[in-house]
């Protein structure tokens, strides 16, 4: 695979919908059980499916079932070319991309085609964000992501060089491990994305990538070479997926996008991504700093892990987007071209990151403008839902931010009401990305 992060093959699904009639609609085939019946199974109700249609005796021009499944291996077929047909009409596409000798499939839509598609079919648009007046007690409090300090900057920032009438086309990405088991995998990567102007019944999340698990090592191979070359594959891989998705996303971040909108007329967007919902190892992961062994384990400042929450530390320089964006990609062309380690270690030591170039820091607004790349960092609570030990967290959760705000108090007060709005990230997410009281897989 080329490093420009496209796809060594592309596949786009196609083929015309055989369940166009309510009667061959079997909704129980397709999705039962979250990930629909094996084949075996669908070749055994269509079998049944022909045994009850027979039993009726009914002249062969009425019985549905038998003239468009003749047999029980039809279903089985038609129930795949179904799920194609959905695959389509979703935009959705299967790549091939090589890393180590290994193919490993990605299954993706284009980010800024959905997201445009989400806003054309929007009746209630945020096209402006503003920020808060303060309250009565002289606290501006935030209540949607277009209140925020980022989307205000980048709104100032887009003013200036588009001019007035460019609106800031706000996504918010997210991450997590999961299970899918029918795209061959054992493990992959969902993100999501939301577009924060479309407020639709306040806004849904769309299921963009899949994005494919390098397996650990395993048996007398396992050592430390091995190792760094399953984490060097992740973390390629990862970025590479990333590129791939974001490949649209990033020229029209630069220059704009004209989108006719159902209700309001044309207007001139510009995208940007405003947050990233992730835990703390795929945060690390996605900017390409280091997980485990690291000196400086804050995304957003260079403090050392030894001086970090200590009193009487002085207040830490910001994380410098620009030099490390470059120091990464000095040592990722340094790390295909000869392999050596002083460049590896040197930025591990200085910056602790990674010789992997993150794809989000090409996208305007994270590695030029307002810099943002760090800022987009988002504390998500359904990656902490354990059961015990969120509730543990959330009894805590209203006394923590009392001593965090001085004076004033958790918004919600109690334990109970605590507990309930930490919860609500789950039910925005929807049914396909839902809390699990086990590990992923």
């Amino acid at each position: 695979m080329a490093s420009s992060g496209a796809p060594s093959s592309v596949t786009c699904w196609y083929c015309p919908r055989l369940f166009n009639g309510q009667a061959q609609r079997s909704r129980h085939v397709v999705t039962a059980g979250g990930t629909g019946l094996s084949q075996a199974d669908q070749g055994k109700l269509g079998a049944l499916l022909l045994m009850l249609e027979e039993s009726y005796n009914l002249p062969h021009a009425q019985r549905q079932i038998a003239r468009r499944f003749p047999k029980p291996q039809s279903l089985v077929t038609s129930v795949r070319r179904e799920q194609r047909g959905v695959m389509s009409a979703r935009h959705w596409m299967e790549g091939g991309i090589d890393i180590a000798g290994v193919m490993y499939k990605f299954y993706f839509r284009d980010l800024l085609r959905t997201a445009l598609d989400s806003l054309r079919a929007a009746d209630k648009i945020v096209l402006v964000g503003a920020a808060l007046d303060p309250d009565h007690d002289g606290v501006a409090r935030r209540s949607h992501t277009f209140d925020s300090d980022i989307f205000i900057r980048e709104q100032e920032d887009l003013t200036r060089l588009h001019g007035d009438a460019a609106r800031v086309f706000g996504v918010q990405l997210h991450a997590d491990e999961a299970v899918v088991s029918w795209n061959g995998a054992n493990y992959v990567y969902p993100v999501r994305a939301l577009v924060i102007n479309n407020r639709d019944g306040g806004g849904s999340w769309e299921t963009v990538a899949l994005i494919p698990h390098v397996d650990k090592v395993v048996g007398d191979g396992k050592n430390a070479r091995a190792r760094l070359a399953v984490s060097d594959g992740r973390d390629d891989l990862l970025q590479r997926c990333l590129a791939v998705l974001l490949r649209d996303f990033l020229e029209a971040s630069e220059n704009g996008v004209t989108v006719a909108l159902r209700t309001q007329g044309n207007f001139f967007f510009v995208p940007r991504v405003v947050g990233l919902v992730v835990d703390q190892v795929g945060e690390r992961a996605m900017l390409g700093l280091m997980g485990s062994m690291s000196q400086y384990n804050c995304s957003h400042f260079m403090v050392r892990r030894g001086a970090s929450c200590l009193t009487g530390c002085p207040s830490p320089a910001e994380r410098p987007v620009v030099s490390t964006l470059e120091a990464q990609l000095a040592a990722a062309l340094a790390r295909e071209s000869d392999g050596r380690p002083r460049t590896r270690r040197e930025l591990s030591r200085t910056m602790s990151a990674l010789p992997f170039v993150p794809a989000l820091g090409a996208v305007h607004g994270l590695g030029t403008g307002s810099m943002s790349l760090s800022r987009i960092v988002s504390f998500d609570a359904l990656h902490v839902w354990k059961p015990g030990v969120f509730r543990l967290i959330a009894q805590r959760l209203p006394a923590m931010l009392s001593a965090v705000c001085g004076r004033y108090s958790a918004l919600q007060g109690s334990v109970e009401k605590t507990l309930l709005v930490a919860n609500l990230r789950g039910f925005e997410l929807g049914r396909l990305c839902r809390a699990s009281p086990s590990a992923p897989g």
